[in-house]
Parts: structure tokens; C-alpha cells; sequence
């Protein structure tokens, strides 16, 4: 599962196909050290040129001491679902995909496997004192 820092979007040192080295932070949003991001986890971005024209959303670690978020998996973008080689700096953003959200159905329930998914997470979560002892 990956965890997220909604509200950082940042300008990549390049476009092109290499990892996401921060530089600037995009005017209005967060800088990645306002959280801190967590080194070694997994991140889920949106990488796209103003225009639109090229984008891809994809995922994967970030590294604390360079401010690199790794382009290890490509989930979709404009190069039909390849890394895109961006022609010009795009800006990244740290975002949610659809399963990262629990999704109810018309009656608001739950299937067992999201049930299941649901109270891991919160174990996952947890402090170190959960569930508290008596």
C-alpha cells in the first residue's frame, strides 16, 4: 500500500525518463519536507506538462537524502502506458489512485474483502500501543 502527502507538487529537476529529483515546490502547495515524506516508501504521482499533452501516473520509493521519487511502475500516461519521455519539465504530484479509497456501493456496505482491507489498515496505522492493553 502506498502512503500518500497530499498537497505536494513539485518541479522536477528534468523531464525525460529519469526519477523525480525535487527542485522547486509548485507556488500554492506543499514542499515533500513539509511532511516528511518517508524514506524507502512507496508513493503514488501525477506527472504532467501544463498542456496536458504528456502525463503519467505511476509509483514508487522515495529517497530522503537525495529528494528522488523513483518512476518504478507506470500505471498509465500518454505514451500508452509506458514511461513518458517528457520533452520539457513537468510538475509531479503526490496523489491517491481510485483503490487507495474505500469505495461503498449504493447501500453503503462494504464487501468482506474491503471489510478486511479496512482493519488492517487501521492495525497498520496504529500507534505501537494499539490495541491498548487492559
Amino acid at each position: 500500500m502506498a502512503l500518500t502527502a497530499l498537497g505536494v507538487r513539485f518541479v522536477p529537476t528534468t523531464g525525460g525518463t529519469a526519477n523525480w529529483t525535487y527542485s522547486t515546490t509548485v507556488t500554492g502547495y506543499s514542499a515533500p519536507s513539509a511532511y516528511p515524506l518517508v524514506d524507502g516508501a512507496i508513493y503514488r504521482y501525477r506527472a504532467e506538462l501544463s498542456n496536458l499533452t504528456q502525463w503519467e501516473w505511476g509509483y514508487g520509493a522515495w529517497t530522503l537524502s537525495s529528494g528522488v521519487l523513483a518512476r518504478t511502475t507506470i500505471a498509465a500516461s500518454s505514451s500508452a502506458g509506458a514511461k513518458v519521455n517528457f520533452g520539457s519539465t513537468p510538475d509531479v504530484a503526490i496523489v491517491i489512485f481510485p483503490e487507495d479509497i474505500l469505495q461503498f456501493d449504493a447501500d453503503m456496505v462494504l464487501i468482506a474483502a474491503q471489510q478486511a482491507q479496512a482493519r488492517k489498515n487501521i492495525v497498520a496505522a496504529a500507534p505501537a500501543q494499539y490495541p491498548p492493553s487492559i
